[in-house]
């Protein structure tokens, strides 16, 4: 049987294709090739959960210091202290007023005791007892601090006043700040000397 030329040639082609199919090539690699035109943007995922709740903001939160001023040991001595006009009657009857005085004129040099009004107020060896009222004057809101009871002695004292608003009171419980602490009152809030 004679072979036809022509198979034969197919027969070798096949075979060196075949080879050159299966042989690898070693070397370095070549450089990346340009990129790609973008394609067109898929669908928006699902929305996640939401996050925790965070803490209640204390922005809002009003700190008015006041000089030393003096009452005289009569029973019912009062002196007034009229707040800046942002604090308007209808946030003072919205919000909680926390009072507090020092027997002295507080500086960064020296830690005097705040004390609570209503309350007593020691001073060289005399409890000086007080009580305040609000006032209104049109739009002009304040308070007025009196003499419980009459001493023995004048006293002269500075006075803190803090006014928080409704939105960042706690219900009737006892909160995670001890109102009657100003230096606990003062780290809760980040209110400055």
């Amino acid at each position: 049987m004679k072979k036809s030329p022509f198979l034969s040639l197919i027969l070798s082609l096949s075979v060196v294709c075949s080879s050159l199919l299966f042989t690898s090539c070693k070397g370095p690699e070549g450089p990346a090739g340009p990129a790609g035109a973008a394609g067109v943007a898929g669908p928006a995922g699902p929305t996640g959960p939401a996050g925790p709740a965070g803490q209640n903001g204390n922005a809002n939160v009003i700190q008015i210091s006041y000089a030393a001023k003096t009452w005289t040991a009569a029973k019912g001595s009062a002196q007034q202290f009229v707040f800046p006009s942002n604090v308007t009657p209808a946030i003072m009857n919205s919000s909680a007023i926390l009072i507090y005085m020092t027997n002295g004129t507080p500086n960064n040099a020296t830690s005097y005791g705040w004390y609570a009004i209503p309350g007593i107020v020691p001073a060289n060896g005399v409890e000086h007892e007080f009580y305040y009222e609000t006032t209104f004057a049109g739009n002009t809101a304040g308070i007025n601090i009196y003499r419980k009871v009459a001493s023995t002695a004048s006293l002269s004292a500075s006075t803190r006043i803090v006014i928080i608003p409704a939105n960042d009171l706690r219900n009737g419980r006892k909160g995670v700040v001890d109102f009657s602490d100003y230096n606990a009152v003062k780290a809760h809030y980040n209110l400055k000397d």
